[in-house]
C-alpha cells in the first residue's frame, strides 16, 4: 500500500515537473519572439 503511494506521488511530481518546464519552454519562445520585435521596431526607428 504504502509503495503505491510513494510511486503515485513519484509520477505526479515527474507529471509536474513535466509540465514546468514546458511552460518554462513557452514563455522562453515568447520572450525570445517579444525580444525580436522590439529589435526590429527598433531598427526600423533609426532608418526613419
Amino acid at each position: 500500500m504504502n509503495s503505491v503511494l510513494v510511486r503515485w506521488k513519484c509520477k505526479r511530481f515527474l507529471e509536474k515537473k513535466v509540465l514546468i518546464t514546458e511552460v518554462l519552454e513557452e514563455f522562453k519562445n515568447a520572450n525570445m519572439f517579444f525580444f525580436y520585435r522590439i529589435d526590429f521596431f527598433y531598427d526600423k526607428m533609426k532608418q526613419v
